[in-house]
């Protein structure tokens, strides 16, 4: 059999609604699962009770990221609640978004046959079942990168073909990339990236639009720069720790080479491998070449920042290059002209990530909620007037699940574990279970006898409450 005629073209239309059930699934099932950790920093941060400018003062400004997903929250919060499915629609809907853009895209011509694979690889991936269960800003993020890359592809293009680019597209790519950037850091570093490439490529080209892209990317470096200007300023007037700044550059970096080998890195590196196999055809398309370039400058910042900030080497912060190897592996499998073999490898490539990382989308991770009522219930007897210092500091916003504890929480450091065994008042410590042994030894060293203690094992971690 020919090259080019072992694998069907499937039906673009066909492909879309397939996508369209998957957003369907996604929002009927948002609501299954209680929220976990990093979702209650989200209710917490943009708590729909507390006014605007309280929050931007006591919980915004603590944070890395800009505040536009917590300022969305906290309105979407007040008006449809602060439910699990509620708290989860946003990025369902970022979801849509990415499929209504790339079908958008098609009926423009800016996307030829490689739309359907395009939005099927989007709709099986890891990072959008999983992403799209969360309330937080990945999934926005990612709607935002792939709309700047659907722009930057049609500018390159447009350029080619000396066709002129439209003021309304120069806009909305700035508009974008404005949200974007507000959005999650990432999405900063990903505009940055993508605007630089564009400089590179149209330089000969365009010099408008070049110029365009010089004076967006100053204005919105600037504006971050504010941000994180003020952010830092308040962490140092509030002695606040900057938690995404640590210097361990082997601990960070080993960290860094783990992610990479062992997650969600390993569909990116193998579709980039099909993709320099297949250089004559696929990579001869503009749009591929500026959107690999792209992909490995922030490739390459993440590297650097893993080196100072350990968080950054987190999988999930590298979902906006989903859209980029999602583009080239859709012309891979599309172009006529790509070599079966390169076919074969990105279908392989993608199928293995499928089968290997579909079961955690629905793992079961930290039980908040059960953990909230099992601390309220716990702590049920407790005075009023007590405080219940909680390790680690965060499992303060367990609130959300217990509102009957909201205002007695406070972090569990030794100033205050000391004054609430002093007032005979509970402390509670959420720790790994690996780690037991060293908590038990804490609280044996502040004279708690394990008589006074209540324990409950989740997953992977223990609950110990040493009630009053």
């Amino acid at each position: 059999m020919k090259d080019g005629k072992w694998l069907p073209q499937i039906s673009v239309h066909a492909a879309f609604l397939v996508a369209l059930a998957v957003a369907a699934f996604l929002f009927a099932t948002a609501g299954y699962t209680g929220l976990w950790s990093d979702e209650l920093a989200t209710a917490h941060i943009a708590d729909p009770n507390v006014p605007v400018a309280t929050l931007w003062q006591e919980r915004m400004l603590h944070d890395s990221n800009a505040p536009l997903y917590y300022l969305i929250m906290h309105f979407w919060m007040q008006l449809f609640g602060d439910s699990e499915l509620s708290m989860r629609a946003p990025s369902v809907l970022a979801f849509f978004s990415c499929v209504l853009a790339v079908y958008y895209g098609y009926r423009r011509g800016l996307l030829g046959i490689e739309a359907g694979w395009f939005v099927l690889f989007l709709a099986g991936s890891f990072y959008v079942w999983r992403y799209s269960l969360e309330a937080r800003a990945y999934l926005p993020t990612l709607a935002g990168t792939l709309i700047m890359s659907l722009l930057a592809v049609h500018f390159v293009t447009a350029a080619k073909e000396r066709h002129p680019i439209s003021k309304s597209a120069l806009i909305a790519f700035a508009l974008c990339a404005a949200v974007t950037s507000f959005l999650h850091f990432f999405g900063f570093i990903f505009a940055g990236c993508l605007m630089l490439c564009l400089v590179g490529f149209l330089w000969n080209d365009d010099r408008k639009v070049v110029l365009f892209m010089l004076i967006l990317g100053v204005v919105l470096a600037l504006s971050m720069g504010a941000w994180l200007y003020a952010s830092w300023n308040h962490a140092i007037s509030t002695r606040i720790p900057i938690w995404w700044i640590q210097f361990e550059p082997v601990k960070t970096f080993g960290r860094f080479v783990y992610y990479a080998l062992g997650r969600n890195y390993l569909l990116f590196s193998v579709v980039a491998v099909a993709a320099l196999f297949s250089f004559r055809t696929v990579a001869q398309h503009r749009g591929v070449r500026l959107l690999v370039a792209a992909s490995a400058l922030v490739y390459g910042a993440t590297l650097l920042l893993s080196v100072a900030a350990a968080p950054v080497t987190h999988y999930r912060y590298l979902i906006v290059l989903l859209p980029a190897f999602a583009y080239v592996a859709a012309l891979t499998l599309a172009d006529p002209k790509t070599p079966k073999a390169c076919r074969v490898l990105t279908v392989g490539a993608v199928a293995l990530s499928i089968a290997g990382l579909a079961p955690r989308v629905f793992e079961e991770r930290q039980d908040w909620r059960g953990a909230a009522r099992f601390v309220a219930n716990s702590c049920a007897a407790s005075r009023g007037d007590c405080t219940i210092p909680v390790l680690p500091p965060r499992f303060n916003k367990f609130s959300h699940y217990a509102p009957e504890l909201a205002g007695m929480l406070v972090p569990a450091n030794k100033e205050n574990i000391e004054k609430a065994l002093r007032d005979d008042c509970p402390v509670v410590i959420w720790v790994l279970r690996k780690w037991r042994p060293e908590a038990d030894e804490l609280l044996e060293s502040l004279g708690v006898t394990p008589d006074s203690l209540k324990t409950v094992r989740f997953k992977r971690h223990d609950i110990i409450v040493k009630s009053d």
